[in-house]
């Protein structure tokens, strides 16, 4: 039974499907301002001039893939007709419910559901105004979607889209995109539903196993040999209720835990331990850190706290929830105030009020205070449990930090009862300050369905070691490093670096030897040992070989010995880069035939091996294995063997208890290694194993099963770092075939599906986990192809200019800044903390933030992210076809042999699109224009400032292009024909794809020179900047800003600069010009925009209420007593035996 449950879980346990993504589709608003329809018409015949009537629109939905298209019957995911919604109106502010033309009513928000892995969507819009006499089609507005989704609704952020169309028609939306329930991961393509032997984690979908079950897919289940009590490789042997180690060879002991100490000339980074193993090595690491030597960082959840400060609470009708006075009988205003006890609740955010939903914290204080509703919170408030609870209270947060919900129900207590007054709520999400010591205490009101308050003070920050603006990022000081306060970021101790301050600095780590020279340490020195035809102190000297040598599409040459390397540019390759280097991915598979056992003996239809056996079967099969290897899927046809496909001979006679040996007889005479690799020239995206097992007879085959698996653990970056899977394959019985499996990616391949390609060059090496592009010392840039220069490492400090002399620079100082570096001013940074890991810069009596990427404000306190918007400005500088010949070889001119001595008639295709590695002409999400001809028969072109267009328009030279989105780069495609008097014929396409930081504006730009190029010789050379659009800031244009009354736009960083008497971190604080306490002598401060007024109190007087009326000019102090004046008022000091107001009385009288 249990073998049958275990089967039946193997059948449901993968994850990997199509994938459900949902969108919750918000209409907002419509606005037509010409109320024109889309001819140019008014809606209404008759008509003319300005429209007068409106429009009496109605809308038809669609939604289907991303595309360019406007066909509204092309809907593959949804579609809707809806009536008229309001007569005559062109704006138009969409209900919540919209009426259809089927009658039925369509809600507004709506829900679509996108049964797929998720590449986003197409909305297009078709709007038609209804009249008496039929429909006319006004506009249809369109946009393309690909928001990443979030986990779930709860988690959504709701994006504001607006669809438009070929007028100035505008639909509004809102949306939000998330993954269908049971679904996870980035395109929520990663299926999970809990089980009886699993749950899933609800962000990732990863199956976390039930106590009692593991393995991969949770379907083993734990016995006594659960925990591994044998060490280094032992067997464990299950026994009735305790077990036996059968150790490994070189292992002894009842746990096999005697074995030769391999760690003796290992060293575990950053405070690991080693484990000693069998002929090697375990490193067991401390918390946030993994890898073979505990070298990288591993992400932790996070801790977030919360001082959260009960300042006061007021019912200023002192009535309950449903309205009725505290004390029962009262009428009216309630004379009785309510007996007030508080019930404390935090959870994660939402819109609930529901108070058994406390993840976080939950408390229960008895009554506050007697008859009273204007509280004032003590420092300790009693619980119902006889506990004491500090106000203010701390609350830790065990999660990456994403705000939370705080809910407060309050009771009336009284003698014969409880009543509820209100439950008060606030979502919280303010950022964390690094530690306690550098928070601002913020002060929310919690507010409920009254107008109750209770106010708090709450100071929001990271936990103990942890850094970050969500406090993900854990660090912990150790022998090598300390932690940056407010980041977390790792500071290496004198005498070490690397990103995790584990590579011991010596005198070569700055790699000093050139052209390949080996540096030798020395005793607080090093020496150089030079190659073969390389000399000098530093092997500098060698003959230029690159001086006859031309690297193509934008490679640089770089002088080797006797030889010359073309560095390329990304997705190039080859001896001069001519040829396009991307590929799909290679993956690596290492499988190991491990054993094969069929308990029964029989055939997959119920039979004997052996015909005539009956009953228990004596006599075993004699098995021989086909081996197929697919894509993924759940067939079980051995020819569809898209990746591998091997026949065994028999392995051993009458034997149903095999294991394999480590070669393998083929059918073909060959011999198949055991393990035995094969690899998947694709990216990675898992493979199905199929096994068929046949009965050898000498009177033919027969037979026994198929066993399969669809395998897609995660690749290892090499063979050196995998871990050994062992899947066990399954078919229609109880038989079972053990493998183990190295997945892992090929040579030249990196990534989580191997396919990021790189290989080392003379300019750069490629990371051995990511295959990241690591430049070596001399070069920089993104393609490591930039020479550095003398102010390549910005010598000059507080934005002085680098002058580049040769060999040496000069910095000219900004004025208030002196110095051979401009090193010297006062230093403004001292008092001020910059947020969520902003970077202080001193200024001349002033100070910079520098923020991390998302964030602005004056303290970096918050966030700036928004889809951007970036320039480029390209310039057609020259163009040359030194064969003067076609795309296929051909001249331009027919008839035309050998040197082509007519040249083409060249016009030109311009095409900017995203990057990627098309040459399709159709694709231009930026822009498209066509050119006609330049110039007569040339091949050797340089473009004028006006380029005249087919539709008769001029394009300017140089062009300005728009890119509405976040920057991620562009394609650059321009397609070149030769145009003769029979026709068009095509020359080349030439490409480039463009990823160049933006500049702040086109002011502070720097011109870009790429050269396009295609399949020939052909070269176009452009000129480029790339600078962020109005009101767009930062690395990638993502930050917006526009001055505003209160602020304004720092013009390089978008940041908010408040205006005199505005303050906060919107600017958007009237400043508390009070907050100083001007006024003396209890004058109140009446607070102005940039100023403030006293007002005085009686006897006194002046701007600041500093003067005083003597009041004992007016008055005699009797009997010798004498007076002292006082705040409109007067004291007279009596003498012994006289008392009263002027001493006028007699002690005892």
């Amino acid at each position: 039974m249990e073998l049958l449950f275990r089967i039946a879980l193997s059948c449901v346990s993968l994850s990997m499907v199509a994938g459900v993504t949902m969108i919750q589709l918000s209409l907002l608003s419509y606005h037509n301002p010409a109320s024109r329809l889309s001819g140019g018409d008014c809606c209404d015949a008759g008509a003319s001039g300005g429209c007068r009537d409106k429009c009496d629109n109605r809308f038809e939905i669609c939604v289907s893939r991303s595309g360019s298209d406007v066909d509204m019957t092309l809907c593959s995911f949804f579609s809707a007709n809806t009536t008229k919604l309001v007569d005559n109106s062109d704006e138009i502010t969409f209900p919540t419910s919209l009426l259809m033309q089927d009658g039925s009513s369509l809600p507004n928000p709506l829900t679509i559901s996108i049964p797929d892995a998720w590449g986003g969507v197409r909305f297009k819009v078709r709007v038609w105004d209804v009249d008496v006499v039929g429909e006319q089609e006004v506009d249809i507005l369109t946009k393309n979607i690909n928001y990443y989704p979030d986990p779930n609704l709860a988690y959504t952020v709701q994006w504001r889209p607006t669809l438009s169309g070929t007028g100035d028609g505008k639909l509004k939306t809102g949306m939000r995109v998330y993954c269908g329930d049971g679904y996870f991961g980035p395109r929520c393509h990663v299926y999970c539903t809990d089980s009886a032997t699993y749950t899933c984690e609800p962000f990732t979908g990863k199956k976390l196993c039930v106590p009692g079950w593991g393995g991969i897919e949770c379907d083993e289940d734990i016995a006594e040999c659960a925990s591994s009590p044998c060490q280094q490789g032992g067997a464990c042997i299950d026994l009735v209720n305790s077990y036996r180690c059968e150790c490994i060879p070189g292992t002894f002991g009842t746990l096999c835990e005697n074995n030769h100490n391999n760690c003796t000339s290992v060293e575990c980074q950053n405070g690991g331990t080693c484990q000693d193993q069998l002929n090697d090595f375990q490193c067991t690491c401390t918390e946030n850190f993994q890898g073979r030597f505990c070298e990288s960082l591993s992400m932790v959840a996070g801790v977030t706290m919360i001082q959260l400060s009960l300042l006061s609470y007021h019912n200023p009708t002192s009535r309950l929830s449903g309205g009725d006075c505290c004390d029962a009988g009262a009428s009216g205003v309630c004379r009785d105030k309510c007996d007030n006890r508080f019930e404390i609740c935090v959870s994660r955010p939402g819109s609930d009020v529901d108070m058994t939903l406390c993840s976080f914290f939950s408390a229960n204080t008895t009554k506050i205070v007697d008859n009273s509703d204007q509280i004032t919170f003590p420092s300790s408030l009693l619980m119902q449990d006889g506990s004491s609870l500090p106000n203010p209270l701390t609350i830790s947060i065990p999660d990456t930090w994403g705000g939370v919900r705080f809910k407060v129900r309050v009771w009336d207590v009284d003698v014969v009862g409880e009543q509820e007054v209100d439950i008060l709520t606030k979502n919280i999400n303010y950022y964390p300050d690094p530690n306690l010591a550098y928070t601002i205490q913020w002060k929310p009101n919690l507010s409920g369905t009254g107008d109750r308050k209770l106010k708090t003070g709450m100071r929001v920050y990271c936990g103990d070691g942890y850094f970050g603006p969500r406090c993900h990022i854990y660090c912990a000081d150790s022998a090598t490093y300390t932690c940056e306060q407010f980041t977390g970021k790792k500071l290496c101790v004198p005498g070490w670096g690397g990103i995790e301050c584990d590579e011991d600095i010596a005198e070569c780590a700055s790699s000093p030897c050139q052209q390949g020279g080996a540096c030798i340490n020395l005793v607080n020195s090093y020496r150089c040992e030079c190659i073969p035809g390389t000399f000098g102190a530093l092997c500098e000297n060698n003959h230029n070989d690159c001086t006859s040598v031309e690297c193509q599409n934008g490679g640089t040459c770089q002088d080797q010995l006797n030889d010359f390397q073309c560095t390329c540019t990304e997705n190039f390759q080859g001896r001069f880069c001519e040829s396009l280097s991307m590929v799909a991915g290679v993956t690596m598979i290492q499988l190991s035939l491990l054993s094969y056992h069929n308990p029964a003996s029989r055939l997959s239809g119920g039979d004997c091996c052996d015909a005539g056996a009956s009953e228990v079967c004596s006599d075993k099969c004699d098995n021989r294995f086909e081996i197929c290897v697919s894509r993924p899927g759940s067939d079980v046809d051995m020819t569809l063997c898209s990746f591998f496909s091997a026949n065994t001979t028999k392995i051993v006679d009458n034997s149903d208890q095999i294991t394999f040996p480590s070669s393998l007889l083929m059918q073909d005479g060959s011999s198949l290694p055991n393990p035995l690799t094969i690899s998947i020239p694709d990216a990675w995206g898992g493979v199905r194993f199929k096994v068929r097992v046949w009965d050898v007879d000498v009177v033919g085959e027969q037979e026994v099963d198929i066993l399969t698996k669809n395998i897609n653990f995660y690749p290892d970056p090499n063979l050196a770092y995998t871990v050994q899977w062992k899947p066990n394959l399954s078919g229609t019985g109880d038989r079972k075939l053990k493998t183990g499996m190295r997945v892992y990616c090929g040579d030249g391949s990196y990534g989580p599906r191997c396919h990021v390609y790189c290989t080392d060059s003379a300019t750069y090496t490629c990371e051995p986990f990511t295959g990241k592009k690591l430049c070596v010392p001399g070069w920089g840039g993104i393609e490591c192809d930039e020479d550095i220069a003398e102010c390549a490492s910005s010598p000059c400090q507080q934005g002085g200019a680098c002058i580049d002399l040769v060999n040496s620079y000069r910095c000219e100082c900004i004025p208030g800044t002196f110095g051979a570096l401009c090193e010297n001013n006062h230093n403004d940074c001292t008092s001020v903390e910059c947020q969520n890991g902003g970077t202080c810069q001193d200024q001349l009596n002033d100070f910079q933030c520098t923020c991390t990427e998302n964030f602005q404000g004056r303290f970096c306190e918050s966030l700036s992210m928004v889809a951007g918007v970036t320039m480029i400005q390209l310039s057609l500088l020259s163009y040359h076809n030194p064969t003067s010949r076609l795309s296929g070889g051909d001249c331009c001119d027919a008839g035309a042999s050998g040197v082509c001595r007519d040249k083409c008639d060249n016009r030109f295709e311009i095409c900017v699109s995203r990057q990627g590695s098309d040459v399709d002409m159709t694709l231009c999400s930026f822009f498209s224009a066509n050119t006609t001809k330049i110039v007569d028969n040339s091949d050797q072109i340089t473009f004028p400032s006006s380029l005249l267009m087919q539709d008769g328009s001029s394009l300017p030279n140089p062009l300005t292009i728009s890119i509405p989105d976040t920057w991620g780069g562009v394609r650059f495609k321009v397609r070149v024909w030769d145009v003769d008097v029979v026709g068009e014929q095509e020359v080349d396409i030439l490409t480039k794809n463009i990823n160049y930081y933006p500049d702040p504006n086109l002011a502070y730009t720097i011109q870009w020179k790429p050269n396009l190029s295609g399949t020939g010789d052909r070269k176009l050379k452009t000129g480029m900047r790339v600078y962020c659009g109005d009101g767009y800031f930062g690395p990638r244009c993502h930050i917006y800003c526009a001055d505003s009354a209160t602020y304004t736009c720092e013009q390089f960083t978008g940041k908010k600069l408040c205006v005199p008497g505005w303050g906060g971190i919107e600017c958007d604080e009237d400043r508390a010009e009070c907050a100083s306490s001007p006024c003396q002598q209890g004058g109140a401060c009446i607070d102005l925009v940039n100023s403030y007024r006293c007002e005085c109190i009686p006897g006194t007087f002046g701007a600041l209420c500093e003067n005083n009326h003597n009041d004992c000019t007016s008055v005699e102090c009797q009997n010798g007593g004498t007076c002292q004046d006082q705040l409109n008022d007067f004291q007279c000091t009596c003498t012994e035996n006289f008392q009263g107001r002027f001493c006028e009385v007699l002690r005892g009288k």
